[in-house]
């Protein structure tokens, strides 16, 4: 039933199907995608104005219809990676397990949880093991505009293994957002219960085929804002 809910959004005519910079492999097809960005930018903001007056992950339009959608109160997620989505969230659930290895961010984000009188996230501040007195701040504008520093994945071992304490499908859902992120995923995949999803933002790059190899047997529904896309799997 989510797997066909999620995927009727992802349809839906007013989203966006194809990311135009992945397709964008030479100078004329780079010069095409340039000149659309600000119209794609402009659309999704368009997109997201019936949130103007709450916080919202960033992510695609169709993504964050689809949490709104399915999220219900007797659920339980996870997240490797914090910020609007805990936000977003943490109403919306049961209970939410968040963390982050930055630790300006994750002092801005306490505050922002305390208030809102959100008392159903279990927030963890996990350092890196390279530099434990290292933050990169919090971007100030939106997420397309926003990378994050590359650091090896062996620095974040104590992040993604947190997850590893919890049962075998403990969770209804995983958000894939943050440090490490094939690590998170590989990890995350026996905690989530039969059905569950597994939600990886900016699953265009590269870097993150492992986890589409990995998880192509999963029903999957993709959503794009023509710039960076998020995926949804959900487990058989």
């Amino acid at each position: 039933m989510s797997y066909s809910a999620a995927k009727s959004i992802a349809s839906h005519r007013r989203y966006i199907k194809k990311n135009h910079l992945t397709y964008s492999e030479n100078k004329i097809a780079y010069l095409h995608f340039r000149l659309l960005r600000p119209f794609l930018k402009l659309y999704q903001k368009h997109l997201l104005k019936k949130w103007r007056n709450s916080p919202i992950p960033w992510m695609t339009p169709a993504a964050i219809d689809i949490l709104q959608t399915l999220l219900t109160k007797n659920m339980s997620g996870f997240e490797f990676g914090s910020g609007r989505s805990t936000l977003f969230i943490a109403p919306r659930v049961k209970e939410l397990v968040s963390l982050e290895h930055d630790q300006q961010w994750f002092a801005h984000i306490e505050a922002e949880l305390k208030k809102k009188k959100l008392g159903n996230v279990h927030y963890v501040h996990i350092l890196p093991a390279n530099d434990a007195s290292k933050t990169i701040g919090y971007p100030k504008n939106n997420y397309e505009n926003y990378v994050m520093p590359a650091t090896p994945a062996t620095c974040y071992t104590a992040y993604y293994s947190y997850i590893d304490q919890y049962p075998d499908a403990s969770f209804d859902f995983i958000i894939v957002d943050g440090r490490a992120r094939v690590e998170c995923a590989q990890h995350a995949i026996p905690k989530l219960k039969p059905g569950g999803m597994l939600i990886l933002d900016n699953a265009e790059r590269v870097r993150y085929r492992a986890i589409h190899e990995q998880l192509k047997e999963w029903k999957k529904v993709f959503t794009t804002s023509g710039i960076t896309d998020t995926v949804f799997w959900f487990k058989l």
